[in-house]
């Protein structure tokens, strides 16, 4: 099962899928659902959905994520590509960082973040952010998404380092969690969702989901902080210690708010318990889609499952494939048995 996790991981990583463009993640995770769920579609807001029929009379959806963090081209002028964050990106990051541009017509440009020299850095000038794509600059428009170039690699057996970990190890989960249950029925009707959007609040994602499937229990898989030697304990988790199960979480406004049902939070630390994986618990101030599914259905019961990453939304995230798992299996028990 891992091995089939770690290269559902590797493809998953290496499509392009800025918030806004899913659409190629979306069909694979179609390919992947086919040979297991009842049915499966694309809706209309571009959200990728397997459904699993039960027969308890009761609704789960099961969410992560399709999109990855990207900037957006502001200007082309001179062979030049000059962008800015389309959301929460650190551009002090990225000197000589390898991306693509991902054009209107589906093209893909190479091209990699422009950098001073050191050795010339004391006049160095004020500019704006931009990408050197050798000056082939034809087809490339404002508005279109610049993404990190494809650029996995594994530190050890369990340890990986790619861009858009966040969230597409939610996506193997999900694919994974689709074989499980087609092994070993679920009760309830459980439909597991790819959505879009995330990055920049869910808006054609968890929150569309939240309104065109009824449900009585949604629960988002993705990402928190993994600690390093610059973070606080308080507010990360040290990779390989397992996944963490959100218990609040709020990022600046009412829309991005998300009181966890306790209920669900207890059935996942049962599974957890169970399988005698590690876990842990957090809050954390930041969105996923729980928040977005929470203020549109305030009704249900909403929670939150994360497995940490270290150097969140840089060219490489750092996770630990043991927790991914351990994150799939107590998601699977929860349902199975607690929930």
């Amino acid at each position: 099962m891992e091995e089939k996790l770690r290269k559902l991981i590797e493809d998953l990583v290496a499509i392009p899928g800025p918030s806004g463009y899913e659409r190629l993640v979306a069909e694979y995770m179609q390919q992947q659902f086919k040979p297991f769920a009842d049915e499966c579609y694309i809706d209309k807001s571009g959200n990728s959905i397997a459904k699993f029929n039960g027969t308890s009379g009761r609704t789960i959806v099961i969410t992560g994520h399709m999109d990855e963090v990207y900037y957006v081209v502001e200007a082309v002028k001179d062979g030049l590509v000059y962008v800015k964050p389309g959301c929460c990106l650190d551009p002090a990051n990225v000197d000589s960082v390898p991306v693509q541009i991902v054009t209107e017509s589906g093209k893909l440009v190479k091209g990699l973040f422009g950098a001073t020299t050191p050795h010339l850095k004391q006049w160095e000038k004020p500019c704006d952010l931009f990408v050197d794509v050798g000056g082939q600059t034809d087809g490339i428009l404002p508005g279109d998404a610049v993404i990190y170039a494809p650029n996995l690699f594994w530190m050890s057996d369990n340890i990986v380092a790619s861009k858009a970990l966040d969230d597409r190890h939610s996506c193997a989960i999900l694919i994974q969690l689709a074989e499980m249950f087609s092994k070993n029925r679920p009760k309830d009707t459980v439909y597991l969702v790819g959505t879009r959007m995330e990055e920049i609040r869910m808006h054609g994602g968890a929150s569309y989901v939240a309104k065109t499937i009824p449900a009585e229990i949604y629960i988002a898989i993705d990402t928190n902080y993994g600690r390093d030697p610059k973070l606080p304990d308080s507010k990360s988790w040290r990779i390989g210690d397992g996944p963490v199960i959100r218990r609040w979480e709020r990022a600046g406004s009412a829309y991005t708010i998300c009181f966890p049902s306790r209920r669900l939070t207890s059935a996942m630390g049962r599974a957890g318990e169970e399988l005698g994986i590690p876990f842990g618990y957090d809050i954390a101030e930041t969105f996923t889609d729980a928040s977005g599914i929470y203020v549109e259905r305030p009704d249900t019961e909403v929670a939150g499952i994360n497995v940490a990453r270290r150097y969140s939304h840089a060219a490489h995230e750092v996770m630990d494939l043991r927790d991914i798992a351990g994150c799939r299996d107590i998601v699977y028990t929860a349902v199975q048995k607690y929930i």
